[in-house]
């Protein structure tokens, strides 16, 4: 049973996609790259992490958009993450290269009903 409903909720997220992706007349090829590392150097209950992500158009030469971003969550119970973030942004608008520093701060909510498992990311953000 467990089986068969990841294979229709997986199924049906493939046709959502696909249908959404065949919308438009004039496609414009886009190449998202994104990577996250995690690591736990110090104590168990804090994770720290560092991400990128960048995006091309058209060709490899046309870069649109970049970000860094490095910070930590730090679990504070079993039901409560705390996180401190900063996020650098540069993004073309105009043929000119626009830089954002953007600090955050996360609140993750986290709970269980039955055999599933949620959890309600909240985000303050400095812009």
């Amino acid at each position: 049973m467990k089986i068969r409903s990841t294979v229709v909720v997986a199924t049906t997220l493939i046709i959502l996609s696909a249908r959404t992706g065949f919308t438009s007349d004039e496609v414009d090829k886009q190449l998202w790259c994104y990577a996250i590392l995690t690591f736990k150097p110090g104590p168990q209950n804090i994770e720290w992490k560092l991400e990128e992500e960048v995006i091309v158009a058209d060709d490899i030469s046309d870069a649109q958009y970049y970000h860094t971003e490095i910070g930590f969550t730090c679990q504070v119970s079993s039901w409560f993450d705390a996180g401190l973030y900063f996020r650098e942004i540069q993004n073309v608008q105009t043929d000119e290269w626009q830089s954002e520093h953007r600090p955050h701060v996360n609140g993750t909510l986290k709970w269980s009903l039955g055999k599933w498992d949620f959890r309600d990311r909240n985000r303050i953000e400095y812009r």
